[in-house]
């Protein structure tokens, strides 16, 4: 039984994951703009909405508290 458990997949990040509220600095214009949300599906950003926009606790939807963090999406 203990087998069969190990060798089941893992997924290596939730379906999707929100993280907000944020200030997200822009890589092509400089632009801060607060009170936002990253929608990360993936392990990959695929969306930057207003957090009063963002989806909430619905079931598969982790939620992070990004309250006082700064994103600059795209900066690796």
């Amino acid at each position: 039984m203990l087998l069969l458990a190990l060798a089941l997949p893992v997924p290596l990040y939730a379906a999707t994951t929100v993280l907000g509220p944020v200030i997200v600095i822009s890589m092509a214009s400089g632009e801060v703009s607060s009170g936002k949300a990253l929608i990360v599906e993936g392990g990959q950003i695929r969306r930057i909405v207003d957090h009063a926009d963002a989806p909430g606790a619905e079931e598969g939807i982790r939620l992070i508290d990004g309250r006082d963090a700064w994103v600059i999406p795209g900066l690796a």
